[in-house]
């Protein structure tokens, strides 16, 4: 049995379980749970997890959530890449945990879908490499250029300027890395009077990079080396471009990377006496070559997989970081082939609160367009004293600002889970709990209780399924993740 697979609800009340633990569905994760929790790790979906859904199933009260609705639809036609946004403390961030157990069900019930997993790293401020769950069967999703074809493009409305270091990244594999003709691989520069930037590879297959200052005139900025890489060989490329140094200098840096991750330079830094400012067109990003028109290239097969344009050095991405997720500059666009990407977003911080989280600077960078159709919202553990008025004003600035930022996300509500009693700030915490429920009900916004299913799990879940006073161990996170199993399950 997998934890997605749909089951009916029938509610069962706490007191009649604390009643009759003998008979619950509590007694019967305590006896079969416990001594299997060292192997959850291992095996995140064996038989802890399934023990508990078996356990748990229709015991929930988990009601069917519309929010779920555009995500089980996409998934449902395979059509076009989705995500899944977490923002939440240390109750989610590690793979023993309920996000990466939700995941990983996924995986498991979405065969044709490649499934990804990122997670936040609070000391670079950006996602860690991205973990590959499962590789769809259509295989990897690209877009492949080929001559006659046009690019992909944004709207100028929606294309943000960048007025300083451009930070520009790609994922792609070329059939020929010394290919016949140059290959554009995007920017955003139209015809003349629209010109700003675009980066490139030549026949030699050195990296280069194209500016104007005036919207015309064009300045070519050639690497001093070629990326190395074997025919048919997939990498990370990196065009980093700063226009002004502080010291009169325009700099260019080229890098290639396995990860996106870590870098290793191509060639030398290229320094050239004179700052500049380089135009910013009414015109969008393109993507798989420039300026809207055929894409004149005898190089054979180029793929792009993934990409980034940052607003400054390791900045926030300001573009859908997969190609799918690009609209079409016409109907000869570049199609996209292979499996869609479900990806899972991870951008939990342990001791987060709504401050961290919704970060005017850090927000962007938490939330990277992968075409988020759910964002997750988990954080009250760590607000101290707050509740009422004071803790509601600080999640209401903090969910305005992530649907300002992810438009196209619908909002879900995570009540987490109980504190122990005696916990310095349980009392709170079960006080934000019903703040929650209350505002969620007035805003009309998706809340799943998970926190709930902890206490209807009977008197015994503080020593079942806690870890410590504030942290659930591997069979309360799979408590946790079959509750927003059973709320996706119900949701047409």
């Amino acid at each position: 049995m997998s934890i997605l697979d749909p089951k009916p609800l029938t509610p069962v009340s706490a007191a009649a379980q604390a009643a009759d633990p003998a008979t619950t569905f509590g007694a019967a994760l305590s006896a079969t749970i416990l001594d299997q929790i060292d192997t959850v790790a291992a095996d995140p979906a064996g038989p802890i997890q399934t023990a508990v859904v078996t356990a748990t199933e229709g015991k929930t009260n988990v009601a069917a959530i519309a929010s779920f609705s555009t995500l089980k639809a996409g998934l449902a036609e395979g059509a076009r890449s989705m995500a899944v946004q977490l923002l939440g403390d240390s109750t989610g961030n590690e793979t023993t945990e309920w996000f990466y157990k939700f995941a990983n069900a996924m995986r498991t019930n979405y065969p044709g879908w490649t499934v990804h997993y990122k997670l936040w790293d609070d000391a670079a401020q950006n996602y860690l490499a991205t973990t590959v769950l499962q590789t769809g069967t259509a295989g990897v999703r690209s877009i492949s250029n080929a001559v006659g074809t046009t690019t992909r493009r944004l709207d100028p409305t929606v294309s943000t300027n960048i007025t300083g270091v451009i930070d520009a990244r790609v994922k792609l594999s070329l059939s020929d890395w010394t290919p016949g003709a140059q290959v554009n691989l995007g920017g955003r520069s139209g015809g003349a009077g629209f010109r700003g930037w675009y980066m490139f590879i030549n026949t030699a297959g050195v990296p280069g990079f194209v500016y104007s200052v005036d919207g015309t005139a064009l300045t070519t900025v050639f690497g001093t080396a070629t990326a190395g890489i074997a025919d048919g060989g997939t990498t990370w490329l990196r065009y980093l471009f700063t226009p002004d140094d502080g010291a009169g200098n325009r700099v260019t840096k080229f890098y290639k990377s396995t990860d996106n991750v870590t870098w290793t330079q191509v060639g030398a830094t290229v320094t050239t006496a004179g700052a500049v400012t380089v135009n910013q067109p009414v015109w969008g990003y393109e993507l798989g070559g420039v300026a809207g028109g055929a894409i004149a290239t005898t190089a054979g097969t180029v793929n792009i997989y993934e990409v980034e344009i940052r607003n400054g050095e390791n900045g926030p991405n300001v573009v859908p970081a997969l190609p799918d997720l690009w609209p079409p500059y016409d109907l000869n666009a570049i199609r996209s082939s292979g499996a869609p990407v479900l990806t899972f977003v991870n951008g939990s911080k342990p001791g987060g609160d709504s401050a961290y989280l919704g970060d005017a600077v850090r927000l962007p960078k938490l939330t990277p367009a992968y075409g988020q159709a759910v964002t997750m919202i988990s954080n009250s553990h760590n607000e101290g004293l707050a509740m009422d008025k004071v803790w509601l004003d600080k999640y209401e600035t903090l969910r305005q600002a992530v649907e300002t930022r992810l438009p196209g996300s619908s909002t879900v509500i995570l009540t987490q889970n109980p504190e122990t009693s005696g916990t310095t700030w349980y009392r709170e915490h079960r006080a934000r709990r019903l703040n929650l429920l209350g505002y969620a009900r007035a805003k009309g916004v998706d809340i799943i209780d998970s926190y709930r299913a902890f206490l209807d799990y009977g008197a015994v879940w503080e020593t079942d399924l806690m870890a410590d006073a504030v942290h659930p161990n591997p069979a309360g996170s799979d408590l946790w993740a079959a509750t927003v199993r059973e709320a996706f399950d119900a949701t047409a």
